[in-house]
Order: C-alpha cells, then sequence, then structure tokens
C-alpha cells in the first residue's frame, strides 16, 4: 500500500565530490553532459547521475521505527547518502522524533502510531538536512526549469508534489483518487536527473526517487507530469517546495 507524507490532507485520520563532478556545470552550460536514451529510444542530456541516485533510494515505510507516512524523512536519508553522510535511515528518523521534526502520533500508553507518524514540513526537512551538516535552501517551486537548474549545478534536490497527480501520471490505469487530498503537495520525491531536448535544450523529463514503493527508484517523469505534480495550474495549485542541497557545511575558523 503507498502511504503519504501529508497524511493530515488526505484523511482525518563518504567524501563529496564538488558540485561541478557531479553534474552540470553552471546553470544553462550544456558542455560536456552525456547523451542517454530514454525507454522509448530517444537520445537527450542527462544532468545528474541516475545510478547513484539510485542506489541512494530509501523505501519510506524500512525504518527501525516502522513510520510510513514519511516520504520526506526517506527523502532527508536519500540526499544525507548522496552527500557521503554517514547515517541510516532509521538513525534519521530517530533524529526527526527526538529533535520533534516530524509528526508523532502516539497511542495511550505512549507507542509512536506509525501509520499516522513521519509527515514533515519543508521547514522540518530543511532543519533535519542541517543538522546533519548539510548547506540547504529551499523555496516555491514556480517554474520546472529552477528544479533543472539546480541538478545542473550539482545540487541535491527533493520536491513536494501532489501524490494522486504524480502516480496517475505514471500509471494511467491505477485508481489515487484517494490520494488527492485537496490538490495541494501531500508527498516527497527526490529528484536525481534531468533531460534534456539536445537540439531545443528544453527539459523533457527528470527522473525520480519515489519513496512510497519499494522499486520506486529512478522512475521518469515528463516535464509536463512533473510541472502538474509539482506547480498544479492557477485553478488548481499545487504549491510545491523545491529544497536543493550544495554540499557539506565547511567548518568555521
Amino acid at each position: 500500500m503507498r502511504e503519504l507524507e501529508m497524511r493530515s490532507e488526505l484523511s482525518p485520520l563518504s567524501d563529496v565530490a564538488p558540485a561541478e563532478a557531479r553534474g552540470g556545470g553552471e546553470c544553462g552550460d550544456f558542455t560536456g553532459l552525456p547523451t542517454h536514451a530514454l525507454e522509448n529510444g530517444r537520445e537527450v542530456l542527462l544532468a545528474g547521475d541516475i545510478e547513484r541516485g539510485r542506489k541512494a533510494f530509501e523505501y519510506q515505510a524500512d525504518n527501525d521505527q516502522k513510520l510510513v507516512a514519511s516520504g520526506g524523512l526517506a527523502s532527508v536519508s536519500s540526499l544525507l547518502r548522496l552527500f557521503g553522510v554517514e547515517a541510516s535511515y532509521s538513525e534519521v528518523v530517530a533524529v526527526a522524533i527526538k529533535e520533534h521534526l516530524c509528526a508523532v502520533e502516539r497511542d495511550r500508553d505512549g507507542a509512536i502510531k506509525g501509520e499516522l507518524s513521519g509527515a514533515t514540513t519543508a521547514q522540518q526537512r530543511v532543519a533535519l538536512l542541517e543538522k546533519f551538516g548539510l548547506e540547504t535552501r529551499s523555496l516555491k517551486v514556480e517554474s520546472i526549469d529552477q528544479i533543472a537548474e539546480a541538478l545542473a549545478k550539482g545540487e541535491g534536490v527533493m520536491v513536494s508534489v501532489n501524490a494522486a497527480t504524480l502516480w496517475k501520471g505514471l500509471t494511467p490505469e491505477g485508481n489515487f483518487d484517494g490520494y488527492y487530498g485537496n490538490g495541494e503537495h501531500n508527498h516527497v520525491v527526490g529528484v536525481i536527473a534531468v533531460a534534456f531536448d539536445p537540439a531545443t535544450r528544453e527539459v523533457v523529463g527528470f527522473y525520480v526517487n519515489d519513496p512510497a514503493e519499494p522499486n520506486g527508484a529512478a522512475r521518469f517523469v515528463s516535464a509536463d507530469l512533473m510541472r502538474d505534480a509539482v506547480i498544479g495550474s492557477e485553478k488548481h495549485p499545487v504549491s510545491g517546495t523545491m529544497i536543493a542541497v550544495s554540499g557539506v557545511k565547511r567548518p568555521s575558523c
């Protein structure tokens, strides 16, 4: 069963390489980007490392505390792995609980109710990343170009999305109406690479790590679907947020 990051909207209920080495170069500079073939055979230019991102994937229910509404925490853990921070997903969850950086529901005896716990706000995810020593920025996504630019500069990225919009786009035959909520963002995914058209330099799509499923690593999401899932429309805004990590904080002198 898929579990969401923001359950309240749906129910009452190692050394880090420099940014230039991780993919891309400066924004708008396509020099040196490798070509990559999509599943349909289309050739694109790729910024980001799909296989490295795939290896950093975390399934959100796979933690010792059994929190399942924890896509944001899983995405935080993935970014820590990408930037060489030695901390397991369960350690990330434990810190989040201890520091009040995620939602926690308890029963009468004080035991954590995993199926209702783990949701995070963007501010909590930023605080958690910074607690583990990463340089982090957060902004509302107004254009998918913002996501592409961050990846092209070698930053690690996660975005908040509307789960039903994303999943319906990836699996049209599925029924995800129960995950739509109020239409705004209610789930978090990591974005590990961006594909550009070699001729026009326009964004073709992104590769994402979706922690809601065990097989959610490195799924291709078209540019249009990403726009719908993160930004939405004027009538039905999603108001998604991007968190970008540029590296490990340098110790102060």
